[in-house]
């Protein structure tokens, strides 16, 4: 990737919108692409293609089995960015996390009309004893 970021700095403009058509054709539903493509129009192509690079290269997989605190893990059922069954293949693999869902793609905390309250049950789950009874009757 530091060949393709300094390649951008080159060409700027055909690298913008090489790369946007790239990252665009990938994406079948059209209003993730428009979101897509508006969130990345005004951005320099190559502090994308390194942001990108950082959001591939991470994993939690050597680590996230040790999280010992009470977790909650809400996933978003119709997510296209991060697929369902990667959110509870992370889910599981936190000792004792908690799954809350939400019917809604990767926009949900802003676009779905129960984000804000499965979001309060995920937290009271995990925010004391008595919060994780009242979830639970929620």
């Amino acid at each position: 990737m530091p060949f393709a970021a300094a390649a951008t700095r080159l060409l700027p403009g055909m690298a913008h919108r090489v790369m946007l058509q790239r990252m665009l054709y990938r994406i079948e539903h059209p209003e993730l692409r428009e979101r897509v493509y508006g969130e990345l129009r005004g951005h320099e192509p190559a502090t994308v293609l390194q942001a990108a690079d950082a959001v591939a290269r991470f994993s939690s997989h050597d680590w996230i089995g040790d999280v010992d605190v009470p977790t909650a893990v809400i996933v978003t059922t119709r997510d296209d960015l991060v697929p369902p069954a990667r959110q509870y293949k992370l889910a599981a693999s936190i000792p004792s996390a908690r799954i809350f869902e939400v019917e809604g793609d990767h926009n949900a905390c802003v676009s779905s009309p129960d984000f804000a309250a499965t979001l309060v049950r995920a937290c009271r789950a995990v925010a004391t004893p008595e919060g994780k009874l009242a979830a639970d009757r929620a």
